[in-house]
C-alpha cells in the first residue's frame, strides 16, 4: 500500500475517533432538551443518508449492492447503527459517560478474536499488548474517578449490547470492504432510516410536545448525522479498508480521551493528573499497536537483504 495513502486512512480514523467522542456530548445535550431515543436515531441516519447519497450522485460514485450481499448489508445495519444506536442512547439515560467509554475500550479485545474465529485472521501480537495497554489507561481513568450516578444493572446491560453489536458490526463489515466506503455507509443509513420509522409508533404524544428545538438541540442534531453518522462512518470504512479492521478498531479507545476533553472544555467535568495519566497510557497503546508492525518488517527486509 503506497505511503500516501496509508497516512490519509490514519488521518481519516483519527477524525472519526474526533467526531465519535463528540457524539456523546451532543447526544446528552439532546437527552437534555427531553428527546426521544427513537427520534434522535432516526433523524440522525436520515439525514445522514440524505448527505452521503448528495455526495455520491455528485462525485459519481453510486454503485449497485449484488443481490448476494443484501444479507450482509441487512446484517451490518442491524448490528450497527440500529441496535448499537439503541443501546448506546438508552445506555447515557442510566451509567455515566465515563462508564460508556469503558465498554468502548473493550471493543478492540473482541474484534481479533472474532475474525479469528470466522475468517481465521492472525492474531498479531503488538495489536493485542496495544489493546492491552490502551484498557489498562481506560480502567485507570474509570477506576479513579468518582461516579455522578450509581451504577444500574440495566445500564450496564445497554452496554454489553453495546460491546455485542459493535463487534458483530466489525466482523460483518470484513466481508463487504470490496465496496466503496461510501456505499456501505450509505445504504446503511438508508436500511436504519427504515428499520427505526416503525419505533417511532412507540413515542407518546407529550414527549414529542416536550421536546426543545433551539439552536443546541437543532445543532446537536446536524453535527451527529454530519459528522458522526455520515463522515465519520464513511472515514473508519475507508481506514479499514486501508489498514485492516483489527489495526482500526484500536483507535476507539481514544473516544473517551476525546469525550472527556470536549466535556471539560464544556464545563462538564474537570482536567485532573489521574484523566492526564490515563490520556498519555491510551494513546501509548494505540502508538504501540501501530508501530510495532513497521520495526518487524523492517527487520524482515535487513534479514532478507543479508
Amino acid at each position: 500500500m503506497p505511503q500516501n495513502n496509508k497516512w490519509k486512512a490514519y488521518i481519516a480514523i483519527t477524525l472519526s475517533i474526533i467526531f465519535w467522542g463528540v457524539s456523546l456530548v451532543w447526544t446528552k445535550n439532546l437527552l437534555y432538551y427531553n428527546f426521544n431515543v427513537f427520534v434522535i436515531v432516526t433523524l440522525r441516519v436520515a439525514i445522514a443518508f440524505l448527505v452521503l447519497f448528495s455526495i455520491a450522485l455528485f462525485t459519481n460514485n453510486l454503485e449497485k449492492v449484488a443481490r448476494k450481499d443484501y444479507k450482509l448489508f441487512f446484517l451490518s445495519t442491524l448490528f450497527q447503527p440500529f441496535l448499537y444506536f439503541i443501546c448506546e442512547n438508552y445506555g447515557l439515560k442510566y451509567v455515566d459517560a465515563s462508564y460508556v467509554a469503558l465498554f468502548d475500550a473493550i471493543i478492540p479485545i473482541c474484534v481479533p478474536f472474532g475474525l479469528y474465529f470466522f475468517y481465521r485472521e492472525r492474531l498479531k501480537k503488538n495489536v493485542l499488548i496495544g489493546v492491552a495497554i490502551s484498557i489498562t489507561g481506560i480502567l485507570f481513568i474509570s477506576l479513579n474517578q468518582h461516579s455522578s450516578q450509581p451504577t444500574n444493572m440495566f445500564g450496564v446491560f445497554l452496554m454489553i449490547m453495546v460491546l455485542l453489536t459493535a463487534s458483530g458490526y466489525n466482523i460483518v463489515l470484513y466481508k463487504m470492504l470490496y465496496y466503496k466506503p461510501i456505499t456501505i455507509v450509505m445504504y446503511q443509513n438508508l436500511l436504519a432510516t427504515f428499520m427505526y420509522l416503525p419505533l417511532l409508533i412507540l413515542v407518546k404524544k407529550e414527549e414529542y410536545s416536550s421536546m426543545i428545538w433551539n439552536f443546541t438541540s437543532i445543532s446537536s442534531i446536524l453535527m451527529l448525522a454530519i459528522l458522526c453518522s455520515a463522515l465519520a462512518c464513511l472515514f473508519y470504512s475507508y481506514s479499514a479498508k486501508k489498514i485492516k479492521i483489527s489495526r482500526t478498531n484500536v483507535f476507539t479507545n481514544a473516544i473517551p480521551l476525546v469525550t472527556m476533553t470536549f466535556a471539560c472544555m464544556m464545563g462538564q467535568e474537570s482536567m485532573t493528573t489521574t484523566k492526564i495519566i490515563g490520556m498519555v497510557i491510551v494513546i501509548s497503546g494505540v502508538a504501540f499497536s501501530q508501530m510495532i508492525e513497521k520495526r518487524n518488517k523492517k527487520s524482515a527486509t535487513n534479514k532478507n537483504l543479508r
